[in-house]
């Protein structure tokens, strides 16, 4: 995900003030001197932080992975079991704090549009509920020999755990590449790019507009 959080701080004047005092939908930004309003700070920064662990993610997974496979073969110097539990710990944590990131990504983007009359996106199926699991992993019931958690409370019965598709959760690492079996780095990069896309999009209208603007002479 080739890609930079999009920073905008302009010291022109509002081409769009008029627009925003209208009703109806409202652009995300104001292009205002005096910066962001609350909700669209809180999304960019959640924003920045789920873009920036989604690269430490699949970066410390493809660690893990080359260090499990060097340890099977007993291909390498230095390659120790510890070092390939410490390897998977961090992925683990990592994972976790991706998936919370990306559900306040998702929440404040909610706000956003919504302090903007704009619809607001579709949320990612699943995520809300990982969320949920994880960070009430704590409560839950968990099997040492197949290291899964699955619910003890009816809360997690209905909103955590035990609404995952396999009313379970890994722990660990799955083979098919998924966080905890249930979501992909390919839809966390999708809720990202939503929102920074839409910004660049404002950046590249109001720079079209301030020309326009300049050079009319008005």
């Amino acid at each position: 995900m080739d890609r930079k959080p999009v920073r905008v701080r302009s010291p022109v004047p509002c081409l769009h003030r008029y627009a925003e005092s209208m009703p109806g939908p409202q652009q995300l930004q104001s292009f205002d001197a005096d910066g962001d309003d609350i909700p669209l700070m809180l999304a960019r920064s959640w924003a920045d932080s789920t873009f920036e662990l989604l690269r430490l993610s699949k970066e410390r997974r493809r660690r893990h992975a080359s260090l499990d496979s060097m340890y099977e073969r007993m291909d390498g110097d230095g390659i120790t079991w510890d070092g390939v539990q410490e390897s998977l710990r961090q992925v683990w944590s990592t994972d976790c704090l991706l998936i919370l990131s990306a559900a306040n990504l998702e929440a404040w983007v909610r706000k956003l549009y919504i302090a903007r009359r704009r619809r607001v996106p579709e949320p990612l199926e699943n995520l809300k509920r990982l969320r949920n699991a994880i960070e009430h992993l704590d409560e839950a019931e968990l099997d040492e020999e197949s290291w899964t958690a699955t619910a003890r409370t009816a809360a997690a019965r209905t909103r955590g755990i035990g609404a995952l598709p396999n009313q379970s959760l890994a722990i660990g690492l799955t083979g098919d590449g998924k966080l905890f079996g249930v979501i992909t780095h390919d839809e966390l990069e999708r809720l990202v790019a939503g929102l920074l896309d839409e910004l660049a999009q404002e950046l590249d209208d109001y720079a079209r507009d301030w020309f326009e603007f300049v050079n009319s002479g008005r």
